[in-house]
């Protein structure tokens, strides 16, 4: 795994970040675009879709949280992550 960039959009309009994934697109060869759709998310989500039909939405359980964590946990305690 690697993670080309970091980003925080805490505060920004729905309308501010799709704009800012929209960008993304358009610097990268995306394949797959996948948006917390739980709560706020829905409106970020609904913007993306309409310059990127493909982009799907997520709506994250507790459970679901929990593997993510671990499989972090597990990515980063092997060393794979760059």
């Amino acid at each position: 795994f690697r993670i080309l960039e970091r980003h925080q959009w805490k505060g920004m309009d729905f309308a501010t970040q799709a704009e800012s994934i929209r960008k993304l697109t358009e610097k990268y060869n995306v394949e797959y675009i996948g948006i917390d759709a739980t709560g706020l998310g829905v409106g970020v989500f609904q913007l993306v879709r309409s310059f990127y039909p493909a982009a799907r939405d997520i709506r994250y359980t507790p459970e679901m949280k929990t593997a993510m964590v671990l499989k972090a946990k597990d990515v980063i305690r092997r060393g794979c992550l760059e």
